[in-house]
């Protein structure tokens, strides 16, 4: 069997946010982007939090029943954020996903940000294996 690793599955073009943006803004763009979450990073790059799309629900649902200003991404932001390494296998990463874990993953390498991994493609690359090895048969 070969090793899967997270770079060759993790997405290199994804959103990323910034705590200054409104969680309109994020919401807007969460939206858009198909994304469950994003990473907030710093102007460096570097990997500072986790918004989600729940956090974004909570916040404009509390903020439109008291019409109220949005609140900041910073606000909000989760600053313990679970991350995985590029070089990090995929399985074992399918193990961690399946522990009710997170369903996206920030790819961090050497403190930087440098991709993103969804479960979704953590599913294809187990697909991909698993056609590997009946065509092996």
């Amino acid at each position: 069997m070969q090793q899967l690793n997270v770079r060759h599955y993790m997405s290199k073009q994804f959103l990323k946010l910034t705590e200054q943006q409104s969680i309109n803004e994020a919401s807007v763009a969460l939206s858009q982007s198909h994304q469950l979450g994003a990473p907030v990073v710093d102007a460096q790059g570097k990997l500072i939090g986790w918004l989600s799309e729940l956090d974004c629900v909570s916040q404009l649902l509390q903020s439109g029943y008291y019409c109220d200003q949005s609140a900041l991404v910073k606000d909000l932001m989760r600053q313990q954020v679970l991350t995985v390494g590029p070089d990090e296998n995929v399985f074992d990463l399918a193990k961690k996903m399946s522990d009710n874990k997170p369903k996206s993953y920030p790819v961090v390498e050497n403190g930087k940000l440098v991709g993103l991994i969804e479960r979704k493609s953590v599913l294809a690359a187990l697909y991909q294996q698993q056609q590997q090895c009946f065509n092996l048969k």
